[in-house]
């Protein structure tokens, strides 16, 4: 899963497990071992807590990884405790966080490209579950999972 515009430090501080220096100090918040995987998932649960007001165990979060561009890796144990968490990001309006699947590139190329036809009303609905890509061309039609370009163009003309 990825979660972005979000900085893992600040809910950290929040839980009470890091603190961040004064913000009159100038210069990048210090990234060295005061900021453990320990601190990582406690914010990540703070996060969630505070923003999704969604409980994670903590054994259900394997790693998580704090990257430069205030993007956050999540690893969970099981599908379920992802999905539990994608659940719980569709029942609250989150205005400055995106919560995501994690996809390779040519599987988020091959997303933007189904997200592009629905835009050009070539199909109804496009979305991603654990790194699959599904289209529906409407209401009725039957779920497609979408693996490579082609299936794309067999479906708009089958």
């Amino acid at each position: 899963m990825v979660i972005t515009d979000v900085d893992l430090r600040t809910f950290a501080e929040v839980a009470g497990t890091v603190t961040l220096p004064d913000q009159s100090e100038k210069g990048p918040v210090p990234r060295g071992p005061a900021f453990s995987s320990d601190n990582k998932k406690e914010g990540l649960i703070a996060f969630s807590k505070e923003v999704l007001r969604h409980e994670i165990d903590p054994d259900t979060v394997i790693d998580c990884f704090q990257l430069k561009d205030k993007k956050v890796l999540v690893k969970f144990s099981s599908a379920k405790a992802k999905l539990a968490m994608m659940a719980a990001r569709r029942k609250i309006a989150i205005r400055n966080h995106y919560i995501n699947d994690q996809m390779t590139y040519e599987g988020g190329q091959l997303a933007k490209r189904c997200r592009e036809l629905r835009k050009r009303n070539k199909i109804k609905f496009t979305w991603t579950r654990l790194g699959k890509i599904f289209v529906k061309k409407d209401e009725e039609s039957n779920v497609i999972e979408i693996q490579r370009g082609e299936e794309i163009t067999k479906f708009l003309n089958g």
